[in-house]
């Protein structure tokens, strides 16, 4: 519109010879088009604001969908994407890949004597201590409860007990006390069974041979570490 009114402003003032009235056309039309241009540039701000907040959104949901609230190590959800990945990937490269299932000994005697906040607190600290793993390509996740899965990417099955070890020795001889109250927990230990990917299908397959191990450390005595058979 404002392209038409300026051809025909320009074809009125080759026509007359009192150009002040199609001048003051022109300046007030021009003057409507700034104005309409303003607001349209406020408003595409707005809306890249309002995008950019909706992307954050999305991002932070995303995120949420895939994390363990408590924790804020990835859930079940995650490492079921992640196992799979990387399971095809190892398959594909013919490179070792092992996991492992920690699970917190006595857990149950813990929030029985302590209450669940106090549980919350210990599952928190094993989960960082999990995560300090000495290893490349560590992918942690709290599997439920009090249970955790470490992904070892390029990590053959014994190097990945002494590494889950190492964390286990460190965890079992700390005397634990509260931040908030000074309250004294004693000592925490956990268990865990490692599972390599030789004669493995699937990432269940895996998951099904670490969780034996774990069994069988459990029925060892607890806090150890036991290599699927």
């Amino acid at each position: 519109e404002y392209g038409d009114e300026l051809a025909e402003g320009g074809r009125a003032l080759e026509r007359t010879d009192a150009p002040g009235a199609v001048v003051e056309r022109l300046v007030a039309a021009t003057r409507a088009m700034t104005e309409r241009a303003r607001s349209a540039e406020d408003e595409l701000a707005r809306m890249g604001s309002e995008i950019e907040a909706l992307r954050h959104k999305l991002e932070e949901t995303a995120r949420n969908a895939n994390s363990d609230p408590l924790t804020g190590l990835p859930n079940r959800r995650a490492l079921d994407a992640r196992l799979k990945s990387a399971f095809e990937a190892a398959r594909a490269a013919r490179k070792p890949f092992s996991i492992a299932i920690c699970d917190i000994d006595h857990f149950k005697r813990v929030n029985d004597s302590y209450g669940h906040d106090v549980g919350d607190e210990v599952i928190k600290f094993v989960a960082q201590a999990l995560s300090k793993v000495g290893t490349d390509n560590l992918f942690v996740a709290r599997y439920g409860g009090e249970e955790f899965v470490v992904v070892l990417e390029g990590v053959e099955p014994a190097h990945a007990v002494a590494a889950i070890d190492e964390v286990r020795k460190d965890v079992s001889v700390r005397r634990l006390k509260l931040k908030s109250t000074g309250q004294e927990l004693g000592k925490v230990s956990f268990s865990g069974g490692v599972a390599g990917i030789a004669g493995k299908r699937d990432p269940s397959a895996m998951l099904k041979a670490a969780d034996q191990a774990l069994y069988r450390a459990k029925e060892a005595g607890r806090n150890r570490i036991d290599l699927e058979e």
